[in-house]
């Protein structure tokens, strides 16, 4: 069973009262190696959470440069508003020696 499978089974619930959980990409598995999670917060529906640096990446190994990968992602995929259940994106950040 794909991530995406077992996430919209686990959320299953969700369904009759919020709709489906939404996924990036024509199949929801085309980006299934950038799913972090899903995100909740009260009085709102869960979302499925994205690691946006794997996102560009896997943009890029589509045949982007960089630069048109960041541009696509700003555009297409953050510029899309799909409903309250629209997937978000993670940008980590890492402890450095000044942090």
């Amino acid at each position: 069973m794909s991530l995406p499978e077992r996430i919209s089974e686990d959320w299953d619930v969700y369904d009759e009262e919020e709709g489906k959980l939404l996924f990036l990409g024509e199949t929801p598995e085309d980006f299934e190696d950038c799913i972090v999670g899903v995100m909740e917060s009260f009085g709102g529906p869960p979302k499925v959470c994205y690691d946006k640096a794997k996102v560009i990446r896997q943009l890029k190994k589509s045949g982007m440069t960089t630069e048109d990968a960041m541009e696509w992602f700003s555009f297409n995929i953050i510029g899309a508003y799909m409903g309250e259940q629209t997937p978000v994106y993670l940008t980590r950040y890492r402890k450095g020696k000044d942090g």
